[in-house]
Parts: structure tokens; C-alpha cells; sequence
């Protein structure tokens, strides 16, 4: 019984926060790449039957040796310029916003988070769905295999070595003189 009346609670707030948001909204594309210079645009979709408010967030991120992301405001050395930081979309209705990015060291990530909120309504639920735009910009030359190298990794854990199963470590540097460095658990 017990079971029942979690499910239950669940398929309630489920259809509350849906109900409170309306449809689906959708940031197209999820993921892009570029080459030196990142010009875009990203389309932002707002498929309810209610205005929403969009405001843009640009982060900077890394992913930590566990393989979790790490997010901060968005690096001093990546120049960003955005068509506009926030607007509404009418209902049944999309916007687009065009971008610009000018790393001074390549290569460089960030990611710009679309936050969608409703209108603001007087003792309700008000609910903010926040949905990604990342965009990778690359040297223009492409890597050459001596760039890139792996070798065996494990981390110092307290007291002693700690392999945590086998790991490795794959560091690409590029002819910028910028690297990567990754570690995976193989």
C-alpha cells in the first residue's frame, strides 16, 4: 500500500509541475562545434499554450576526474556577445538568438542555459526549466597523432595508491600550445 500512495504522490507532482509549464519547450541545437570562431544561433521553442520568459545564462564548465560537471561564471578569456540576453515568447511560437564567441586560447567550451519561466501567478507553483545550448570551439589545425598521448593512471587516495579499477589518462595538446586532459575509468 505504502508503494501505491508513493506512486500515486508521484504521478500527482508530475502532472502538477507539466500542468504548471504547460507542453515541452525545446533549445535546438543541443550541442555545436566550430573552428576557431563561434558565430550561431540557437532556437528556442515554446510549445505551451502560455507566454514564457527566457532569460540566457553563459557558463563555463569542466568535467571533474569522476566525470562530474563542474559550473562557473563564464571565463574572463571567452568573449561572448549575444543578440539579446532575455525576451518572451509568445505561445505556439519560437525565437532564435545569435551568438558570437571569440576564445583567446582554443580550444574552449561553455555552455549558454535557456531558463524558461511562466508568467508569475499569485500563490501557485512557479516553475523554471532550464535547458542547454553547448558549444565547443576547436583549433583550425587539425591534430596530428604526436599531439596526442596515453598512458596509465591512478590517483593517491589517503595513505596509499588507490587504483579504483584501471584508469587512463588521454592528453591532447594542440599546436596553439593549449591542452586537454582527460582521465576515464576503462
Amino acid at each position: 500500500m505504502a508503494c501505491y500512495a508513493h506512486r500515486l504522490f508521484a504521478l500527482c507532482t508530475v502532472t502538477l509541475v507539466v500542468g504548471a509549464t504547460g507542453f515541452a519547450q525545446t533549445v535546438r541545437p543541443v550541442i555545436v562545434q566550430y573552428n576557431g570562431v563561434a558565430r550561431g544561433k540557437i532556437e528556442l521553442i515554446n510549445s505551451s499554450l502560455k507566454p514564457l520568459n527566457v532569460v540566457l545564462e553563459p557558463m563555463s564548465f569542466k568535467v571533474t576526474e569522476d566525470g562530474d560537471g563542474a559550473f562557473e561564471p563564464l571565463q574572463e578569456n571567452i568573449h561572448l556577445k549575444l543578440s539579446t540576453m532575455s525576451f518572451r515568447i509568445p505561445p505556439q511560437q519560437s525565437r532564435f538568438v545569435f551568438y558570437e564567441a571569440k576564445p583567446e586560447k582554443l580550444p574552449a567550451w561553455f555552455v549558454i542555459y535557456s531558463v524558461f519561466a511562466g508568467t508569475t501567478r499569485q500563490s501557485s507553483l512557479n516553475v523554471q526549466v532550464e535547458l542547454p545550448h553547448t558549444v565547443y570551439v576547436l583549433q583550425k589545425q587539425p591534430l596530428e597523432k604526436s599531439d596526442i598521448s596515453v598512458f596509465p593512471f591512478c590517483r593517491k587516495a589517503g595513505a596509499g595508491w588507490n587504483w579504483n579499477g584501471i584508469r587512463r589518462r588521454l592528453r591532447t595538446r594542440s599546436p596553439s600550445g593549449s591542452s586537454i586532459s582527460r582521465c576515464e575509468k576503462i
